[in-house]
């Protein structure tokens, strides 16, 4: 944007794909105001909705526009553009270590609050440090490790979605146990891991979040997310 020196920005289109991406706080400081330069902006996302972020939704909101058209899931299942898909949810509670890490982010939070700093910027940031810690919570673990041991079916053409490689490695301590013919995908160095998978040649993709937006793999069974298991 700074660098249209000619003007040219101001007769083109904006479209903004995983648009969602866009109210994040780094956004907001760089963008505000900025973005009305373009007489013309479409936004795209599966998942248009920022939880817990009033602030940055509004922010899509105001320098993109107002929701125009949705196709939701029902209507995408009935086109065949999607399939069905079941939550199991498996119950967990974390450990003493780590609901004192959550008390000790929630009561920092109220002592930023109280001294003066933004509620919203402070909630937001609490809640990602108690998010980011149920997510790598150890106590998942070994119910991760019984409920594939009783369900060995729920390893065939799956994904595994893991938080961090860290955690990841403790995933795979698991995984190996019971199937060996799969691999990790981290980086782009690794797509021909995810083309192996996608050809059938792999049997299980172990991953963070790089490949859930914006792909498709019509063989897919099975696909764990953090603490829910989705089929």
């Amino acid at each position: 944007i700074s660098k249209d020196k000619k003007g040219v920005l101001s007769n083109s289109i904006l479209v903004a794909d995983e648009v969602h991406n866009l109210g994040s706080p780094g956004n907001l400081k760089r963008l505000s105001s900025r973005l009305s330069m373009f007489p013309y902006r479409l936004g795209l996302s599966a998942t248009p909705i920022r939880e817990y972020d009033k602030e940055g939704n509004n922010f899509i909101e105001e320098e993109i526009g107002k929701t125009f058209f949705e196709f939701d899931l029902k209507r995408a299942i009935k086109r065949g553009v999607l399939c069905q898909f079941d939550y199991h949810a498996i119950p967990y509670q974390l450990n003493k270590e780590e609901t004192d890490k959550i008390a000790k982010y929630v009561r920092h939070g109220e002592a930023r609050k109280k001294s003066g700093e933004n509620p919203l910027d402070v909630d937001r940031e609490t809640a990602l440090r108690v998010s980011k810690v149920k997510k790598l919570s150890i106590e998942k673990l070994p119910l991760f490790q019984e409920y594939i041991t009783k369900n060995t079916k729920i390893l065939e053409r799956c994904i595994v979605f893991v938080f961090t490689r860290e955690y990841g490695k403790e995933v795979q301590r698991i995984i190996w146990d019971l199937d060996r013919n799969y691999h990790t995908y981290y980086a782009e160095d690794d797509k021909q891991e995810l083309e192996g998978f996608s050809k059938g040649e792999l049997n299980l993709l172990l991953t963070c979040h790089k490949i859930s937006e914006g792909i498709d793999i019509k063989t897919v069974r099975f696909s764990f997310l953090r603490k829910k298991l989705r089929k």
